[in-house]
């Protein structure tokens, strides 16, 4: 959702336009749960089999294990890969953030409570996992994408590189001990935020098939595994041991519909990604503010709804102003950071030299 794509390498475009239909999957399930068609718990005039926020977040995970190996080894140093890791996350970030204290407490009226908990809280993206109020819709992403970050970082230090046939080995083996003792214990264990994390390694498995680090013959074995594994953690974690919270918003059956069509939406565009038709301009720009779609919409869509909007009144204003709103996010928050971000690897090289 947020990672960069590799503008040299014109076959990566596809990557682009999953990020595009992934943002707009987002949108589309909040958008329909804010006017009131459809609820997390299977209430309202339309259910749908797959909870499409669930896929595209998915897919979106699928692209930054793609792309964020691509950009750790491009980088020049380690202050290059940080400052262009914080510099994509952070501004928007914080500017979303801002905007939504801002309206919930002087518009809507709404207290704030155990501030200074909830601000360092909301900086490190912990609201949603520690029970405090979040104002940043979609947060909870951001703590599994930075982890990816770190763990990856760390590996490729500790290893040398990436040594992708290593990597895919001892994170298959520990989703899959996780698992285990996620049936054999009574503990809680967050098997959804494990899948993915192990989405990210799948997507740094497609990257390293692209490079001809495996045959086509272990492409498809290796991705057998992964579907195996991700519908095994999910099996156990929505089915066999849910939460109640679980059970009621994401039963097996839609978390494994929805988390397919993730991965068959990824897969698509890379089967098709030759295709000017499918892998098209629009779903490329698209892609490009998918970050700021991403964490635009829900404070708009809750906005229009404290402004008494509901059914498709909403639906049609809340997606409109989304894209609006999120290409002039992108156009004035994000993208002069990641062109400063750019200027300093710049700098590193003119050093360098």
């Amino acid at each position: 959702m947020i990672a960069e794509t590799p503008k040299s390498q014109s076959r990566f475009v596809y990557i682009d336009c999953v990020r595009g239909v992934a943002a707009l999957y987002v949108l589309l399930q909040h958008a329909f749960e804010y006017a009131g068609f459809i609820s997390v718990k299977g209430e309202g005039p339309y259910n749908w089999f797959a909870n499409f926020g669930q896929a595209g977040v998915f897919a979106f995970f699928l692209v930054s294990g793609f792309v964020i190996p691509f950009s750790l080894e491009r980088s020049k140093s380690t202050s290059d890969f940080w400052v262009k890791r914080v510099a994509r996350i952070y501004p928007l970030y914080l500017f979303i953030f801002a905007a939504t204290f801002l309206t919930r407490t002087f518009i809507e009226g709404i207290p704030v409570e155990r501030p200074l908990e909830m601000f360092f809280g909301q900086l490190f993206f912990l609201n949603s996992w520690i029970g405090l109020e979040d104002y940043v819709g979609g947060s909870w992403t951001l703590v599994i994408e930075f982890m990816w970050y770190i763990g990856l970082f760390l590996w490729w230090r500790a290893a040398g590189g990436i040594r992708p046939r290593l990597l895919l080995c001892v994170a298959l083996a520990l989703s899959i001990v996780v698992t285990v003792i996620a049936v054999s214990f009574p503990v809680r264990v967050p098997l959804g935020r494990l899948g993915m994390m192990l989405a990210c390694c799948w997507g740094l498995f497609i990257l390293e098939y692209t490079k001809g680090t495996f045959s086509r013959q272990q492409f498809w074995w290796i991705n057998l595994v992964f579907v195996a594994v991700s519908a095994t953690i999910l099996y156990v974690g929505f089915g066999l041991r849910p939460s109640r919270r679980l059970a009621e918003m994401l039963p097996f059956s839609v978390a494994l519909a929805s988390w397919g069509i993730g991965a068959i939406t990824f897969f698509f565009f890379y089967v098709f990604q030759k295709s000017s038709l499918v892998c098209n301009s629009w779903l490329a720009r698209l892609g490009t503010i998918s970050y700021s779609v991403y964490l635009v919409h829900p404070v708009l869509l809750s906005t229009l709804v404290y402004l008494g909007m509901t059914g498709y009144p909403l639906l049609v204003i809340g997606i409109g102003m989304t894209i609006v709103a999120a290409t002039l996010t992108y156009r004035f928050v994000e993208k002069p950071f990641i062109s400063s971000s750019h200027k300093h690897k710049q700098k590193l090289q003119t050093k360098a030299a």
